[in-house]
């Protein structure tokens, strides 16, 4: 997820400086990446869980939030 928004807006601010905003469509991908993660997330079994360190709690309220709701940092 972070990769490709992070690559998203590293192109767009390669072109127009460093304050730049997103391209629509890069928008649009990243966002299906925040979706498809946190939809992995919902669904992996509790050795998984235990290996990255989070709860089956923790990942289910990771996973309900909605795919805009990411950490602003990502979006700069």
């Amino acid at each position: 997820m972070f990769t490709s928004l992070h690559t998203a807006r590293s192109a767009v601010a390669g072109v127009h400086g460093s304050r730049a905003r997103i391209a629509l469509p890069d928008w649009i991908g990243a966002m299906h990446g925040v979706w498809r993660q946190r939809r992995i997330l919902s669904e992996l079994d509790q050795r998984a869980l235990d290996d990255i360190g989070i709860s089956r709690e923790a990942a289910l309220r990771e996973a309900a939030r909605p795919v805009w709701d990411v950490p602003a940092g990502w979006l700069r």
